[in-house]
């Protein structure tokens, strides 16, 4: 990729649990989207992760998601 790869660390103010670092390790030319590997070693929760990120034209909402307002999946 030719680039310097960065790191994220996302601290949750509602619940230390739910820390966790990430590092981009792929982003479109455009821009549109990218990759992110989670590190397990520096996050609370120690599983493995990967996520894709997206370029959205509007805030998504928790419904439309299928998660509560904190995130955890509505079953």
């Amino acid at each position: 990729m030719g680039r310097t790869m960065q790191n994220v660390f996302l601290d949750s103010a509602i619940d230390d649990n739910r820390d966790v670092e990430w590092q981009i390790q792929g982003l479109s030319e455009d821009g549109g989207y990218m990759s992110w590997v989670k590190m397990a070693e520096n996050s609370v929760n120690k599983e493995p992760g990967m996520t894709k990120v997206i370029q959205m034209m509007s805030l998504p909402t928790p419904q439309a998601l299928r998660v509560d307002s904190l995130g955890n999946p509505l079953y």
